[in-house]
C-alpha cells in the first residue's frame, strides 16, 4: 500500500519517528478502485476495515430531510476516509468517489494494535482528527452564515 502521501501527511504536524513509519509500512492492506459515483462507506454501515485514499478525489454526504445530499467533506489523497468506524459504532456518513480512486482498506483492529503500540502514531491520528473537527466547524460556520443571508 502507498502510505507516503498519509505518512507525509502526519509529518506535517506530528514528529514520527522511523520505527513509527516502519510499522505504518508494515500494515496489511488491500487495494481497491473505486469509479467515479461508486460508494466506499455506507451510512449505518459498521465497518471492520479503514480505508486511506491513495489516489482520486472523494466526498463525505449525509442524507438530509428533503432527500438531497449535503456534502460535509472532500478528501485527496492521504487522507482516511472512514477513521471514525474505528471508535463508533458504524458510520453516519456516505463517502462516494468524485474521480476514479484507489483506496486502501486495513482492519481495524490493525491499525489499532499500532496506536496503542506506537503511541506517537496515536497522537498524530488524533491531531489529524482534530483538524479535520476544526475544518468542519469552518463549514458549519460558512453554511450558517450563508443561510442567515439568505433567510433574512
Amino acid at each position: 500500500m502507498s502510505l507516503q502521501k498519509f505518512i507525509d501527511r502526519l509529518r506535517r504536524h506530528s514528529e514520527l519517528e522511523e520505527g513509527d513509519i516502519a510499522r505504518l509500512k508494515a500494515l496489511e492492506s488491500v487495494a481497491r478502485v473505486v469509479a467515479p459515483g461508486d460508494f466506499s462507506v455506507r451510512d449505518g454501515t459498521s465497518p471492520t476495515t479503514c480505508s486511506l485514499l491513495t489516489s482520486g478525489v472523494a466526498a463525505s454526504h449525509k442524507i438530509v430531510g428533503n432527500g438531497g445530499r449535503q456534502i460535509v467533506g472532500v478528501f485527496f489523497a492521504g487522507e482516511l476516509l472512514d477513521f471514525d468506524g474505528l471508535f463508533l459504532p458504524s458510520i453516519d456518513f456516505n463517502v462516494q468517489a468524485i474521480s476514479e480512486c484507489t483506496m486502501s482498506r486495513f482492519h481495524c483492529e490493525d491499525l489499532m494494535e499500532v496506536i496503542f503500540e506506537h503511541p506517537a502514531i496515536g497522537k498524530a491520528l488524533f491531531r489529524e482528527t482534530a483538524l479535520n473537527a476544526s475544518i468542519s466547524r469552518e463549514w458549519m460556520a460558512n453554511l450558517g452564515r450563508r443561510d442567515s443571508r439568505t433567510k433574512i
